[in-house]
């Protein structure tokens, strides 16, 4: 195992896999946490996503990098549905992990960190809450954030069990229009107090996915 570079801004895996040289990466801070069930959720999680992920991002997708990230999101959701699927008792894993991770007093200890961050990575945080749990992502405070998941709910959730080409479509057509509005989001309006300006950190695995 080798430790994974801690990134500032939305979010980064806390576990991912270097498949070429069979090494795990971690986040030696955030695993820090964790216990041993989320510790191994976390795990097969990157190992899903390194296994079941497929290109979703259709043909000549868009160039901007927030479109990058909102694909990894949704593939890693599909991912997992797949991987849970053949290995059940990971599920109970899962249900650990979310109940550490999103409990009433995490979120509410987390709300100060996301609204620091820039709508868009408030939106893929959102995201990825009602993708582990199920639930809507009601601990986002942004207004322009929450109407964007919202209008996007019932197509992220057609997209997590269609099939690839449907998934891209969807991508495409349905979330990505609602999604670059929220990257459009004037410096001006989300300065205040919603987050700062910038552009989306690279990955900080050492493979490109």
């Amino acid at each position: 195992a080798v430790p994974l570079p801690s990134v500032p801004g939305g979010f980064s895996p806390v576990m991912d896999l270097w498949q070429e040289r069979h090494i795990l990466l971690y986040n030696p801070v955030e695993l820090a946490y964790r216990s041993p069930e989320s510790a191994r959720y976390l795990a097969m999680e990157a190992m899903y996503c390194h296994l079941f992920t497929t290109d979703l991002a259709g043909a000549d997708p868009p160039g901007d990098p927030w479109y990058a990230r909102l694909v990894r999101i949704l593939a890693m959701a599909r991912a997992v549905r797949t991987g849970t699927a053949l290995h059940p008792g990971v599920s109970r894993w899962h249900a650990r992990f979310c109940r550490e991770e999103y409990a009433p007093t995490s979120l509410c200890a987390d709300r100060s960190r996301i609204g620091r961050l820039a709508p868009p990575d408030q939106f893929l945080e959102g995201m990825l809450f009602e993708a582990r749990t199920g639930n809507t992502a009601a601990h986002i405070r942004d207004d322009a954030v929450r109407h964007a998941l919202e209008a996007t709910a019932p197509a992220r959730r057609e997209a997590e069990s269609g099939t690839d080409d449907e998934c891209a479509r969807i991508i495409r057509e349905r979330i990505w229009p609602v999604f670059e509005q929220v990257c459009h989001i004037p410096a001006e309006y989300y300065g205040r107090g919603t987050g700062s300006p910038g552009v989306p950190p690279k990955n900080p695995g050492v493979t490109p996915h």
